[in-house]
């Protein structure tokens, strides 16, 4: 119960439970107990979805697009699927390149009637390839999802997280997919955190998830050195079970700042995640533009939900899902350490200015994205696909 794939899993499963839609959800052959405990999830797949996050890397791209792949196909070969219809839906999560082209070369042999599938694209092509691979990355995926273009309009279903994911994934397979509303679980309700309004400027700022040089996490020592030099009353908190590509004295680093830095190195459950957002006075995302300028954050969508205040990089997509809902705030205007400091004291500064802000963004967001829109975008996409096969034949 780790992390955001179970939740958003968990949250599109009990959607469909709600509307009387029979789900099964086929998980990874070594799925968790607990998870299993919580959905009905069968324990299914030797693929995963972060090869090298989780120490099964083949050594190269093309190695792992080929191993994976293989394995997703042999492995949809050996199930015993009861007879599909035509109005039933595959739904891909999680659509990453090591997975499309076994699931296509799959599908593609399945007898009609076939079902309809839903492909949801979450990251751009080269998403955590090496630059020297980038290329390729892109050249592979390219190849793939010009496959599946091949399906039939009524029977495939290509989604995107955002608007400017959409439009990478048109150029490449000359096919928009669809912008569906994100699946989020929100931490906590609106009224379960309510930020001290007679709080004169923030004291805890928290940072979650990877810790990785996209998402910033190589600035945050040199920016909170300054910062702790001229506010001796602030707190840091980095939650963090994994150093993707930093070096493994970053923690040192940051506990000699000050005595004022708690870490929490462990996957957090449900409970403990909940907890470490809701002491936040301000939520920290400093992602680099060049990679966030496309790709979105479940973070930034539960600590904003629940009107946290959110200090993030111009340029990113939660800097544009903000203007996109007609709000304005401070952002970290340059991805470097200085830029982090000088947005922190500017933000402490117009604090009264950043809460009014966060109160209307957590309405706005819940509004849009959230697990009940996600499905009916779904079935309102089937229901119209549907009738305008029906009309054309």
């Amino acid at each position: 119960t780790q992390g955001h794939h179970f939740h958003t899993d968990l949250a599109v499963y009990k959607e469909f439970d709600d509307r009387g839609i029979p789900t099964s959800i086929l998980g990874h052959r070594e799925v968790e107990p607990q998870i299993r405990s919580t959905i009905p999830v069968i324990p299914f797949f030797r693929s995963i979805a972060y090869p090298k996050r989780d120490g099964q890397d083949c050594g190269n791209l093309r190695a792992n697009f080929d191993t994976y792949n293989q394995m997703v196909y042999e492995d949809l070969m050996t199930y015993e699927f009861p007879p599909f219809e035509s109005e039933d839906l595959i739904l891909v999560p999680t659509a990453r390149d090591i997975h499309l082209s076994g699931l296509y070369k799959w599908y593609e042999q399945l007898k009609d009637p076939k079902p309809r599938i839903c492909i949801r694209l979450m990251f751009p092509p080269e998403f955590r390839s090496e630059p020297s691979e980038r290329e390729l990355a892109v050249e592979l995926s390219t190849r793939q999802l010009r496959e599946w273009r091949t399906l039939p309009s009524d029977k495939l279903i290509f989604a995107s997280e955002s608007d400017e994911l959409s439009e990478i994934y048109e150029k490449l397979c000359e096919k928009t997919p669809i912008t569906l509303p994100l699946i989020v679980r929100y931490p906590l309700s609106k009224r379960d955190h309510v930020i001290n309004q007679n709080l004169q400027s923030p004291k805890h700022f928290v940072v979650l998830g990877e810790a990785r040089k996209e998402k910033g996490a190589h600035l945050i020592p040199d920016a909170f050195r300054k910062l702790f030099l001229m506010y001796s009353d602030i707190k840091l908190t980095v939650q963090t079970s994994c150093l993707y590509d930093i070096d493994d004295d970053f923690i040192e680093n940051l506990q000699q700042l000050s005595p004022q830095v708690e870490f929490q190195t462990e996957a957090l459950h449900e409970e403990s995640y909940d907890k470490c957002l809701r002491s936040a006075d301000v939520v920290l995302l400093p992602y680099d533009p060049t990679f966030y300028a496309k790709r979105t954050s479940l973070i930034f969508l539960e600590a904003a939900g629940a009107g946290i205040p959110i200090l993030t990089t111009a340029g990113t997509w939660m800097q544009s899902e903000m203007q996109r809902l007609g709000l304005d705030g401070t952002f970290i205007e340059r991805f470097d350490s200085q830029s982090i400091s000088e947005a922190v004291v500017k933000m402490m500064n117009d604090w009264p200015g950043t809460l009014s802000n966060s109160v209307r963004m957590q309405d706005a967001l819940r509004k849009n994205h959230n697990p009940t829109n996600f499905v009916d975008s779904i079935l309102d996409i089937c229901d119209t696909r549907l009738l305008q096969k029906t009309v054309s034949a």
